[in-house]
């Protein structure tokens, strides 16, 4: 099957199955194989000249089967960012009460070169938000376990106060980073307490019980905190992705161990297991007395078992 690309003033471009297999087959976002280079040339119209060189690595992301779910999304956003007017309509997002689908459309016979599904989950918000206010979660005086799994957390995720990382550290030079910066922004104590108590993976565990169906990955995660001040009120989003392509730096891919856990997503039945996941909590820390009280202003929780999102027929 060939597709037929619109390339502008180059005119239609053949795009064959083994053009794409030879796409997905490239050790990497800086080696595309030849085959992708001579479609490359041919579709590079689409860009400005001065984005091509990474427009051109976004469009390996799409294809690679190794790239994680969310890298695919961020790169294809920031194809569409790139790309001419006159392509603008080949990126299309579509979404409902249901899920999100990326798809880019590399023909106009109907044929899409890539898509991506997620499937939106619920979650009990009234039941999160209950959880999150229980008085015997909170620590004493801001010393309790909440601050302590936040010292054992702040070096394997990421943490923001309005926007600036942490500077790099150890546990305890980062939790006075962490201090000061919320010292800066004005939180009070009430506030802090409560932040201590959100900015922890105790806080995803509880995401995930008032999640339901829930949703298991067997793979790496990415966790980061973002905590801000607006117009008195703290807000803070806590963010986890997860993916069966999220591996640690310096590791190496073990595709047999992969393939093992993409089986047992495409397994058959009613199962839990998905290739990616999103989960995003966005709160509002209102200050108290004695105690902070934490809104719930968004949940969002993704989930996809896509493994193939190289359409071709």
């Amino acid at each position: 099957m060939t597709i037929d690309v619109s390339a502008g003033r180059f005119g239609s471009v053949g795009l064959t199955a083994q053009d794409v297999q030879g796409i997905r087959q490239a050790t990497d976002r800086d080696h595309i194989g030849s085959i992708f280079s001579r479609v490359w040339d041919k579709v590079a119209d689409w860009f400005c000249s001065t984005n091509r060189t990474e427009a051109k690595k976004c469009m390996f992301d799409l294809y690679s089967q190794t790239t994680t779910h969310q890298q695919k999304v961020d790169s294809f956003l920031s194809l569409k960012d790139m790309a001419g007017a006159n392509y603008q309509n080949r990126f299309q997002i579509e979404e409902n009460d249901e899920g999100v689908r990326y798809n880019l459309d590399l023909s106009d016979e109907q044929c899409p070169g890539f898509s991506l599904s997620f499937r939106k989950l619920p979650v009990n918000q009234e039941t999160l938000r209950q959880e999150l206010n229980r008085s015997d979660y909170w620590s004493h005086n801001g010393v309790g376990p909440a601050r302590d799994q936040v010292k054992a957390d702040i070096c394997r995720a990421s943490y923001t106060v309005s926007g600036t990382p942490l500077p790099d550290g150890t546990p305890d030079e980062r939790m006075k980073h962490f201090d000061d910066a919320l010292t800066a922004i004005g939180a009070t104590p009430s506030q802090r307490e409560a932040i201590m108590e959100v900015c922890n993976q105790a806080v995803l565990g509880t995401f995930m019980e008032a999640s339901d169906p829930p949703a298991i990955v067997p793979g790496g995660q990415n966790v980061r905190y973002d905590v801000r001040m607006v117009e008195g009120e703290v807000h803070v989003r806590a963010v986890c992705i997860k993916d069966i392509d999220m591996v640690e730096p310096g590791r190496q891919v073990d595709l047999e161990q992969r393939q093992g856990k993409l089986n047992m997503i495409l397994s058959d039945g009613d199962h839990p297991f998905y290739k990616s996941q999103e989960m995003r909590l966005d709160l509002r820390i209102m200050d108290g007395d004695p105690r902070a009280m934490i809104d719930i202003a968004g949940v969002r929780h993704l989930a996809s078992r896509d493994v193939d999102t190289v359409q071709v027929q």
